[in-house]
């Protein structure tokens, strides 16, 4: 059935892409050659005021790592996705998607791309403003938090076709950014591209 239909899209390395998927598909991100980390945010399709949140999952949660059948929730704390497989475990819930600000006011940069402008941009065709783009769930991110408060950093441990699968529990818009970061070590030292799947269960897994 055309409603059913499996959907992909590519996102270009270094920049952004967004795909609808609708209440019972499946979404998957897939990392296409590894240590690709994936800025991920999806707002609901009946209240563009409403998307997903990471602080609020890990309120939720009450942890902030995530495992199979954990549900991800919006602002509201309502279910937004379920996760149905997951090939890496390892994902960030703190940070914000890197943005012209950072690049400049840290690495002195006026011309570096960024998560946000990605997002915005893969998001513009759904009048998605800037004060509107949430905070991104980082997946494949490995920034564990250390005792004394400090963040690590590590390159993704993503493998080529490694995915996170989540079942969508209501109708959203979901983008992603291949994230352009190539002064830290987070992308393995390399940008490459990653693809999004949105289908019926069977075959978007």
């Amino acid at each position: 059935m055309a409603e059913s239909s499996v959907r992909e899209v590519i996102v270009p390395a270094a920049h952004g892409a967004a795909i609808e998927v609708r209440a019972g598909e499946h979404l998957s991100i897939v990392d296409l050659e590894g240590a690709q980390v994936a800025d991920f945010v999806a707002i609901r399709r009946d209240a563009s005021q409403r998307a997903l949140s990471p602080h609020q999952t890990r309120s939720t949660l009450r942890r902030w790592t995530l495992r199979v059948g954990d549900r991800l929730v919006d602002t509201q704390r309502e279910p937004v996705f379920e996760i149905v497989r997951d090939d890496v475990g390892v994902h960030d819930l703190f940070f914000c998607a890197c943005s012209p600000a950072l690049y400049l006011q840290r690495f002195g940069l006026t011309d570096h791309r960024s998560c946000r402008v990605n997002l915005l941009e893969a998001l513009a065709p759904y009048g998605i403003a800037e004060w509107q783009l949430p905070d991104p769930i980082n997946v494949f991110m490995r920034t564990p938090p250390r005792p004394d408060g400090e963040f690590e950093f590590h390159p993704a441990p993503s493998r080529p076709g490694d995915r996170l699968v989540l079942r969508a529990l209501t109708d959203v818009v979901a983008a992603v950014s291949s994230c352009p970061m190539d002064l830290s070590p987070i992308n393995g030292g390399r940008i490459t591209p990653l693809k999004l799947v949105a289908g019926a269960p069977a075959e978007g897994a």
